[in-house]
């Protein structure tokens, strides 16, 4: 991993080469963070470019994680800037159980 310059506001790396927590990875897809884990525990992530904290935290360059995303669709929720997921200061309320009775309900089985 590349250290950051000692000059106030200066790096020795690019935006692409930005390091990405699962954290990071999750706010810059638009994915809760338990997705993000789900998807690295499934060995369904890149490998990551670094481990640090003991080979404890994974960390990805964001050109890695852009580049995987946008070959897996997971892209989507970037480009409609919506959430993967609704929260409760979404004001969004589509395909609510809410809005359904008992007997609009078809059972095949």
């Amino acid at each position: 991993m590349v250290a950051n310059n000692r000059e106030y506001n200066s790096t020795t790396w690019n935006e692409d080469d930005d390091p990405l927590s699962i954290y990071e990875v999750a706010n810059l897809l638009n994915f809760k963070e338990s997705t993000v884990s789900s998807w690295r525990q499934r060995h369904q992530m890149p490998k990551p470019d670094k481990m640090v904290s003991g080979g404890k935290t994974p960390l990805w360059k964001k050109k890695t994680i852009l580049d995987w995303a946008g070959q897996t669709g997971r892209l989507i929720n970037i480009s409609n800037n919506k959430f993967a997921y609704n929260t409760e200061d979404d004001n969004i309320n589509t395909n609510s159980l809410q809005e359904y009775n008992v007997g609009d309900l078809e059972w095949n089985g």
